[in-house]
C-alpha cells in the first residue's frame, strides 16, 4: 500500500468503503466532494466509526469514488496537476481501455490503476465465499475479466 494518507474522491458507498479500508491499514483519510456538506458529513461519520482524519500535506494515495471516467466526455475526477507530487491513484471506473483520468496520470509518470483489480477483487472474494476451500481462479478470472472489456 502506498505511504500516506488517502484522499477520497465521492461520498457514495464506495467512498465510505474506502474510508473504512484506510482506516484498517492505519492511514488517514481526507473527502473531498461536490458537495461540501456531504464530504464533512462523511468525514463525521468515519471518524464516529474509529477512521483518522487525514493531513493533505500527507497524502499517498487518491481514489476516485466518483461515476466520472463512465462517461467518454466526463471530466477528470481530479485534475493531474492537483494530485499530491508523490501520490499514486486508484480509479474504481474502469473500461477497455482503462480511464482517461488513469491515461493522463500515467502520461506524467504517475502510479495508477483502474477499478479492474477492485472488481477482479471482489468477485475472487465472491467466488471463495461460495466455494469455500477453493481458491479463486485469478488468472481465468482476470482473462475473462480483460476479454469482456475489450
Amino acid at each position: 500500500r502506498p505511504a500516506g494518507d488517502w484522499l477520497i474522491l465521492g461520498t457514495g458507498g464506495s467512498a465510505r468503503a474506502a474510508a473504512m479500508v484506510a482506516g484498517s491499514v492505519g492511514a488517514g483519510f481526507l473527502v473531498r466532494s461536490r458537495d461540501p456538506a456531504r464530504a464533512a458529513g462523511l468525514g463525521a461519520e468515519m471518524v464516529s466509526l474509529g477512521a483518522r482524519p487525514g493531513d493533505p500535506e500527507a497524502v499517498g494515495l487518491v481514489v476516485n469514488c466518483t461515476p466520472l471516467g463512465l462517461g467518454a466526455t466526463d471530466p477528470l475526477p481530479l485534475a493531474v496537476d492537483r494530485l499530491p507530487p508523490s501520490a499514486a491513484a486508484l480509479d474504481l471506473v474502469y473500461g477497455s481501455q482503462g480511464t482517461a483520468w488513469v491515461r493522463a496520470l500515467r502520461a506524467t509518470g504517475r502510479q495508477a490503476i483502474d477499478g479492474r483489480t477492485v472488481l477482479l477483487g471482489q468477485g475472487a472474494a465472491a467466488f471463495e465465499y461460495w466455494f469455500p476451500g477453493t481458491r479463486a481462479p485469478l488468472e481465468v478470472m482476470g482473462a475473462a475479466l480483460d476479454r469482456a472489456l475489450r
